[in-house]
């Protein structure tokens, strides 16, 4: 009898164990942190999908079209402004649209160009301020907040695809950067290799 409870108690010692490191997991998941790649402390960003449950792309029924949503937070010092942010998927997608928030005054292009900062790359889409990745934007976009903002495009994403995996691709314009409000940068994933 002894060594069934020990078996017993070894069990639930593995499987709390277990869901604690899936807690873990599911935690580091659901967010990306977002560095510049000049100024890594002054250009900031959290982006993330709205909720665990929901991190596929939602089919939009019998039109072959689906809705990804993306919870953009700005964590950079000083008043350093978001104007821009786009994933470069894996693979050639197109035909996207804005869906949420309809009164911004980001929009939606697809295949937006990173020129000047990568000229070889071309986002899927982006969101954007001005008329191309690099415009500025002056001081229209997300400024620092501890509130994230919803944005939503509609589209067609890559088969099975999380939303959390896409973020591995994102790529943020942030503008007004430092103390002086006179740099700019090109932020990515913190563990994304520097393109």
């Amino acid at each position: 009898m002894k060594n069934t409870f020990l078996n017993l108690e070894t069990l639930l010692t593995y499987l709390t164990t277990a869901v604690l490191v899936l807690a873990i997991s599911c935690a580091n998941v659901s967010a990306h942190n977002i560095k510049g790649v000049n100024y890594p402390t002054l250009a900031t960003a959290r982006i993330t999908s709205p909720t665990a449950a929901v991190d596929l792309p939602v089919p939009v029924y019998n039109t072959g079209v689906s809705v990804a949503c993306f919870k953009v937070r700005n964590t950079s010092p000083y008043n350093a402004v978001i104007t821009a942010f786009g994933l470069d998927l894996p693979g050639d997608y197109d035909d996207f649209n804005l869906v949420l928030p309809s009164d911004s005054t980001f929009r939606v292009y697809s295949h937006a160009d990173l020129i000047p900062f990568y000229p070889e790359r071309t986002l899927d889409f982006a969101f954007l301020t001005g008329p191309r990745f690099n415009s500025d934007g002056g001081r229209k976009g997300l400024a620092p907040s501890v509130e994230f903002t919803t944005f939503c495009a509609s589209g067609q994403f890559p088969p099975g695809m999380t939303i959390e995996t896409m973020l591995n691709y994102a790529f943020v314009r942030f503008t007004r950067v430092g103390p002086d409000a006179n740099l700019d940068d090109i932020g990515i994933w913190e563990n994304a290799p520097i393109p």
